[in-house]
């Protein structure tokens, strides 16, 4: 798959990029075949909230994160960078 259990995007030759959260949520997002619209109605949110997550211009809560992945089909790990500095959302 394009994001790796590493949570980076691995390509065939063999060049590793780390992925932020955010750039997976839209990787997955794109991937499913939903639309911005369809997942911010499976959240419950709106759809300006949800663009502003995928756009970076806000950070997802910490408590819509597993909500976001399950939606996606992602499990929590590979969404959150699991490193000693913690996950890139904010605590809300």
């Amino acid at each position: 798959s394009l994001i790796d259990g590493r949570g980076a995007a691995a390509y065939d030759v063999g060049v590793e990029i780390e992925l932020t959260p955010t750039e997976k949520i839209v990787i997955a997002r794109r991937r499913a075949g939903i639309t911005q619209r369809e997942i911010a109605r499976r959240l419950g949110v709106p759809h300006t909230t949800y663009n502003a997550w995928e756009v970076g211009a806000r950070k997802f809560p910490m408590g819509v994160a597993a909500r976001i992945a399950d939606a996606l089909g992602l499990p929590i790990g590979d969404l959150l960078r699991e490193d000693p500095g913690g996950p890139q959302t904010d605590g809300a």
